[in-house]
């Protein structure tokens, strides 16, 4: 980052690291609707196809499975 706040942050942040809880590590077939933020919520509606919540988890639980079984 090139900006003055940057320069005004830099000896804060010099060892920043992100907190365990908010790295997700994933296998790398993981299908569509668990890859990334897990849950993926922009595909839900009326942004995405999938109805409700519970569908989302069901998809997302299923591509997991299917994901570690193929590891």
């Amino acid at each position: 980052m090139n900006v003055p706040l940057s320069a005004e942050l830099k000896p804060y942040i010099a060892d920043f690291q992100v907190a365990w809880d908010q790295i997700s590590i994933q296998p790398s077939n993981v299908g569509q609707y668990a890859v990334g933020v897990y849950p993926n919520l922009s595909l839900l509606s009326p942004a995405g196809n999938i109805a409700g919540a519970q569908e989302l988890a069901q998809k997302a639980e299923s591509d997991w499975a299917a994901a570690l079984q193929k590891k």
